[in-house]
């Protein structure tokens, strides 16, 4: 009489070693490949993340209100990032 795992191990085993046309086939599924959104860059939005430097986020903002002639824009940040865009924002403001 075989434990459970052994008749599991052995299962295993059969099906690994079985031949590509015996084995078992995921032949009902299958690939959708969807459509990239398009990501267009917004002139009046700054995306901070967690690895970019605070620093290099005042400068596009320095950009932005001198070469670009921006009055104002936005800007974005989500989980981690969040205590970056408000040290930006803060030293933005002055």
């Amino acid at each position: 009489q075989k434990s459970a795992e052994q008749r599991n191990a052995s299962r295993f085993l059969e099906a690994a070693s079985a031949s590509p046309e015996t084995r078992p086939t995921m032949n009902k599924y299958r690939k959708v490949i969807k459509p990239k959104e398009a990501l267009v860059e917004d002139d009046h939005e700054i995306r901070v993340t967690a690895a970019g430097s605070v620093s290099a986020y005042i400068s596009r903002a320095a950009k932005l209100f001198n070469e670009m002639d921006k009055t104002c824009f936005t800007i974005t940040a989500t989980g981690n990032a969040l205590t970056k865009a408000v040290a930006a924002a803060e030293v933005i403001k002055r």
